[in-house]
């Protein structure tokens, strides 16, 4: 499927929260899974720049500084530290062990 953010095979995994620093297994609440074994955002079309809770706000793909399995979009980054932006705009560890 071809996305805002590039391509996508939908399946989820750069859609759930980060708290205190670590990506949690904790979906986004408007992640909604289908019978397919793919997902979909119930709010797609106006998600990035959305509070979405927990502290998050939805961003684009690019901005999400790890690799999930399968992803289209995975830059092979080989760090074991990754940094990203919280809503207060404080750039933080991101550690992955």
């Amino acid at each position: 499927m071809e996305t805002q953010d590039g391509e996508c095979n939908r399946c989820g995994q750069c859609c759930h929260y980060v708290i205190n620093g670590k990506r949690t297994d904790l979906p986004c609440q408007f992640l909604e899974y289908l019978t397919d074994g793919k997902t979909r955002c119930k709010v797609y079309k106006f998600r990035i720049g959305l509070l979405i809770g927990y502290g998050n706000i939805c961003t684009f793909r690019k901005n999400i500084p790890m690799d999930f399995k399968g992803c289209l979009q995975n830059k092979e980054r080989v760090m074991s530290q990754w940094t990203y932006i919280n809503t207060s705009n404080m750039i933080q560890l991101w550690d992955e062990g």
